[in-house]
Parts: C-alpha cells; sequence; structure tokens
C-alpha cells in the first residue's frame, strides 16, 4: 500500500523541516551529484521517512538548477520508503541521458522515481516542477516489460500529491508512466507542455483524483499527442515504451482536461501493440477547450479497448472556428468504439455560433457486442454537422437510452443498426402513435404500440408505419 502521510506525527515533521543545522553537510553532498547518478543523503537522514528537499540542497526559486539534489533526495527515500516534501516553490529540472534500462529509444529524463517513494508538494500551484529544456519531466517507469508473476522490473506503490507540473512549453512527457502498478496520482496540475502529458505502457492498477491538464497541446493538427494516452504500448517492440501486455484497471475521477488542441484523454492499445486496455473507469471528468487544432476526438476509445466505463462526463467545445488548421475537419467530440463498455449521463455542448463539430458521438460496436449508451445529451448552439450519435458501419448491436439533443430532430443517425440489444419495454401508448407522444422527437426506429387500434407502430424516416398486431 502507498503510505498514508498524514498518519505520521506532527513533531516528527516538524524536528525534520526545522532541523536545517543537522542536515547542513548533506546538502553541500546533495548538490555537487549528477544527474540520476546521485549518491544518497547523508546516514543521519536515512530513517527519517519525510525528506524536505530544500533542506537537502534544492532551491526552488526556477532558475538554479534542482536537478542532481531532488534525484538524490529521490534515492535516499527508496531505500526505506518515505515522503519526499516540495516546500512552496519552482524547481528547475532538466531533463539528461535517461539510465537504468537497457531498451534503446528512452528519452531524456529529468526526475526518476524508484518504487515506495511519495512525492508531495504544499499545493499544486504552490509547489512547482518546472521543465526547463526537452524531455520528460518525471518516469514513474520501471526498467521495462514483466518477466515474472513478482513484476520485477515494475515501478510500485508511489504517490504523487499536491504538486503542479509545468512542462514550460517544452517537448516531451510530463510525467510518463511507463512499467509500473499501483501508483496514485491526486491533486495535481500540469500546465504548459507541448506534448503528451501522461503516457502509460503496462500500467496497471493505478488512479488518477482531481488532476487537471490545462494548456497542453500537441503539435497543430497531430492526431497522436492527446493530453493524455492511457495505452499497452509506446513504441515499436524491442525499443523503451514497448509491451506486448495490457494497461488495466486504472481509475480517473474528478479530472479536468482544459484548453487542449490535440485531443484530450486517448484510450487503446497504442503503438506496435496487438493488446488492449481493458477495466478503465472514469467517473465525473470535463473535457472543455476553446483551442481544438486537429479532427483528434477530446475522449477517444478504440476497438481493441475492453471494459471502458464513462458516467457523469461533460464535454464543451466554444470559439475554435479559427484556431484548427485550414482544412481541417471538425472533430467529433466523444468516439467509443470500446467492448462491453458503457457511456453514461453525458452532456455534450457546442457554444460557438460560427463552427460546428462533426458529431457529439461516434459510435461503433464490435461483432458480438452491444454498445450501451444512457443519458447522453446533446446541447449545441450550432448543430453538428454530422448528428449528435453517429453510428459508424458495425458489425455489432446498440442499446440507447434517453439520448437526445436539443437542435436536431433524429438523436441517431449514420449507417443504420441492423440490431439493437434488448433494452426498455416498448412504450404503449393509447390512442395515435406520433413524435408528440414522447418528451423529445424520437429516433427513427423507436417503436411503440398503440394499445386501442392494436397496432405495433415504428418510426421511419419521420414518419409513424404500424402494422397491426394478431
Amino acid at each position: 500500500m502507498a503510505i498514508d502521510t498524514d498518519k505520521h506525527s506532527a513533531t516528527r515533521r516538524r524536528a525534520l523541516f526545522a532541523g536545517a543545522a543537522g542536515i547542513a553537510g548533506a546538502a553541500a553532498a546533495v548538490s555537487a551529484a549528477p544527474a540520476q547518478a546521485a549518491t544518497a543523503v547523508a546516514p543521519d537522514t536515512a530513517t527519517l521517512d519525510w525528506y524536505n528537499v530544500k533542506l537537502l540542497g534544492a532551491v526552488g526559486d526556477g532558475q538554479a538548477d534542482d536537478t542532481s539534489a531532488i534525484q538524490a533526495v529521490l534515492n535516499s527515500a527508496a531505500a526505506t520508503g518515505g515522503t519526499v516534501y516540495f516546500p512552496e516553490g519552482t524547481y528547475r529540472i532538466t531533463p539528461a541521458a535517461r539510465t537504468g534500462t537497457s531498451l534503446p529509444g528512452a528519452s531524456a529524463v529529468g526526475l526518476t522515481v524508484p518504487s515506495n517513494v511519495n512525492l508531495r508538494g504544499s499545493n499544486q500551484y504552490a509547489s512547482t516542477l518546472l521543465k526547463h529544456s526537452a524531455g520528460t519531466l518525471l518516469a514513474v517507469s520501471g526498467t521495462g516489460p514483466s518477466p515474472d508473476t513478482g513484476n520485477s522490473t515494475h515501478t510500485q506503490y508511489c504517490t504523487i500529491s499536491d504538486l503542479g507540473l509545468s512542462g514550460g512549453n517544452n517537448t516531451g512527457l510530463l510525467l510518463e508512466m511507463y512499467y509500473c502498478d499501483v501508483i496514485t496520482v491526486r491533486d495535481v496540475l500540469m500546465q504548459s507542455n507541448n506534448d503528451i502529458c501522461v503516457d502509460t505502457a503496462e500500467c496497471w492498477d493505478s488512479r488518477f483524483y482531481n488532476v487537471v491538464i490545462g494548456g497542453c497541446t500537441g503539435t497543430a493538427g497531430s492526431t497522436t499527442q492527446p493530453a493524455m494516452w492511457i495505452r499497452c504500448s509506446a513504441a515499436a517492440s524491442g525499443t523503451w515504451g514497448y509491451s506486448g501486455d495490457t494497461s488495466n484497471q486504472i481509475h480517473l475521477l474528478g479530472c479536468r482536461f482544459e484548453a487542449f488542441g490535440t485531443g484530450a484523454l486517448a484510450i487503446g492499445h497504442g503503438t506496435g501493440s496487438s493488446s488492449g486496455v481493458n477495466s478503465i473507469y472514469l467517473t465525473d471528468c470535463k473535457f472543455e477547450s476553446s483551442s481544438i487544432q486537429s479532427t483528434t476526438p477530446f475522449l477517444s476509445v478504440d476497438s481493441s479497448s475492453r471494459a471502458v466505463h464513462a458516467t457523469d462526463i461533460y464535454c464543451y467545445a466554444n470559439d475554435f472556428a479559427n484556431t484548427a488548421p485550414a482544412g481541417t475537419n471538425p472533430p467529433s467530440m466523444i468516439t467509443w468504439q470500446a467492448q462491453a463498455s458503457s457511456l453514461s449521463n453525458v452532456l455534450i455542448a457546442n457554444g460557438s455560433t460560427t463552427a460546428s463539430i462533426a458529431s457529439g458521438v461516434t459510435v461503433y460496436a464490435a461483432a458480438n457486442d452491444t454498445a450501451v449508451l444512457r443519458n447522453v445529451v446533446g446541447n449545441y448552439a450550432l448543430a453538428p454537422t454530422g448528428a449528435h450519435i453517429w453510428q459508424a458501419s458495425s458489425p455489432g448491436a446498440f442499446s440507447f437510452d434517453n439520448c437526445y439533443a436539443n437542435s436536431l430532430a433524429v438523436a441517431f443517425n449514420g449507417t443504420a443498426p441492423t440490431v439493437f440489444a434488448p433494452g426498455r419495454a416498448v412504450p404503449q401508448i393509447n390512442g395515435t402513435v406520433s413524435d408528440a407522444s414522447f418528451a423529445t422527437t424520437p429516433a427513427n426506429g423507436t417503436m411503440a404500440v398503440n394499445t386501442t387500434a392494436k397496432t405495433l407502430c415504428i418510426r421511419v424516416n419521420g414518419t409513424w408505419l404500424s402494422t397491426p398486431l394478431s
């Protein structure tokens, strides 16, 4: 289990934070250590489970390079497990060549977090790790794909909380999570990165709580730089980031994605892998942008994914007519292709009166599977060019419950499915069946029973047709 830092006594913390005199020698030694190869701090701090980086060599003024000092503290905390504390300040981090793996292709990295170590700041606005150049800011990654049931190559049991991660408008990741499990990211602000912010490969049993990713976007027109990518593999076979395994049991709760240009969250197999992610859960998450710069959906789930469930989701677009590259078609807000999955309690809105999106949701159902959408509501200042819910040509079945939009005559369009999964009972109406019999305009294919005339009625191209019941 990750360490519960709140259980440690306040007296012990004050003693550590105030005891600068006894640690001054250690601070001097740490500040001189090279990046990633930094030596451990003095032995007299090794038994303490809280490590204040400012008392151990870090400056935190945004100007001095704190990479070596902080890496040394992380290495020391790993010896017995502990919490590395970042007081208020901006800690400049410079990515350098990576060590600790034999796999080629690894990017430069600023800080590497060992197993059993927690990183904690004073507040996500007050304590910030600032990336000074291109590369990965923070890696919570093992050394390679797991070869055994003990996950010996994985980084495990780490928590990152109450910190800001800033890309400094550089490229490269803010948070790399390859070959890891039981990682928790809580109350973290990520911003100002010109690339993917969070990337996973072979990541298991991990949680994101109240994480905000804002002002991060890839190259205009890119379809491979979402703000966050939950995938099985991030590279070709034999190189850093590749895995033939899956990413699974990842939860996002109360997370916000804002001001992104090349997609917010992508879920799927990724690069060089035929495996699919599974058991991904999104709850109470927000996706909002006025800076769309590509055709990448806000939320994208590919057909290799399984058991992906999203509920209480808010998607909003506005004033993006001038941000997309010339000739770029607007995206659908959500692309939903996951197997054995559900999308429910969703509000999709476009506040722009000058630019429309392609569709609210583009949905696909695999063979022998059912795409399930419940309470997916559209509110559009300008109707989509396609439909609120657009069904891609699919071999599977569909179940839609209470899905509608304010500005469209139909809630469903595209290539009509041949099979609907069993849903709620067919409505029984005492008298003539018409659009007025429903609270909102029903989709083509909606059925109802006229109990007076004893006929089965179905809506086809806006007209109600009926046949006698015997």
